[in-house]
């Protein structure tokens, strides 16, 4: 009798294990869902990151250890980065003279070219003033790029073709703010 007693018991005990289990992964895969994607329907959003330039600091664009943006390499040859990741965090799109591609720095000098990369137009439409974060690669610009890309003299060719390199973006990899 105390075997029979005890089987039902076990059973339910079972049935409770499984739902907890379940429950977790449910609540699992909630969690990482919600930390993978912080984009709405391919509109651009605000990632923590680019939310730092609302308050008042200075974003930045890093090649290795080197920003870009603060140390005065925006206004000379970028050969030397080659092929190297860029990080952008929370910085200014200082003018958008291309379908898909702008400038991001501090000022008309200090700035570097940033050329959007993907099937098709952006969902999205940067503009000046506007605040942007990204990983990308800076990769050579190659004969007439300024043209190209529809930059012109006015708008900054001589100082791109001067740079020699500019940084390659995915647009899925493009978090506007601002």
């Amino acid at each position: 009798m105390a075997s029979q007693a005890g089987a039902p018991r076990r059973r339910r005990s079972w049935w409770l294990l499984i739902v907890l289990v379940v429950v977790l992964i449910v609540l699992l895969l909630f969690g990482v869902s919600r930390c993978g994607n912080d984009s709405d329907s391919g509109s651009s959003t605000a990632s923590p990151a680019s939310a730092s330039a609302s308050d008042g600091s200075a974003g930045g664009l890093t090649v290795g250890t080197s920003d870009l943006l603060s140390d005065g390499s925006a206004t000379a040859d970028l050969s030397q980065y080659d092929g190297q990741p860029a990080t952008a965090t929370a910085v200014s799109v200082q003018s958008v003279p291309a379908d898909e591609g702008f400038w991001i720095g501090t000022s008309e000098t200090d700035r570097i070219w940033v050329q959007l990369t993907g099937q098709g137009e952006s969902p999205f439409k940067v503009t000046a003033g506007q605040t942007v974060s990204f990983t990308g690669t800076v990769v050579a610009n190659g004969a007439g790029f300024p043209a190209k890309v529809g930059v012109t003299a006015a708008e900054g060719a001589d100082q791109l073709t001067a740079q020699q390199e500019h940084v390659k973006v995915e647009r899925s990899a493009l978090r506007i703010s601002g």
